[in-house]
């Protein structure tokens, strides 16, 4: 019986459950953010012995929230010509 499991969310108990790179993948950023942002509080995550783990839901939050701060998108401002 093969027990092995690619990543935590592939295993039979722990389904919807992201490690710190999985999450990071996710989010598209360092793994070392996301621990930073886990002992801030600004991301909940689990411990299951050493391994932190994080909820497919406080991800897409976190994903939904981080999307919607920070300064818009500037528009493209067309070149002037000075003849």
């Amino acid at each position: 019986m093969n027990t092995e499991h690619k990543t935590i969310s592939e295993h039979p108990n722990l389904p919807g459950w992201l490690t710190v790179v999985e999450a990071a993948e996710r989010l598209g950023i360092q793994p070392g953010t996301i621990r930073r942002y886990s002992s801030r509080g600004t991301l909940r995550g689990q411990r299951l012995g050493w391994t932190l783990l994080f909820s497919e839901a406080e991800i897409a939050r976190f994903a939904a929230e981080k999307r919607a701060a920070g300064r818009p998108k500037s528009r493209k401002l067309k070149k002037l010509s000075v003849s």
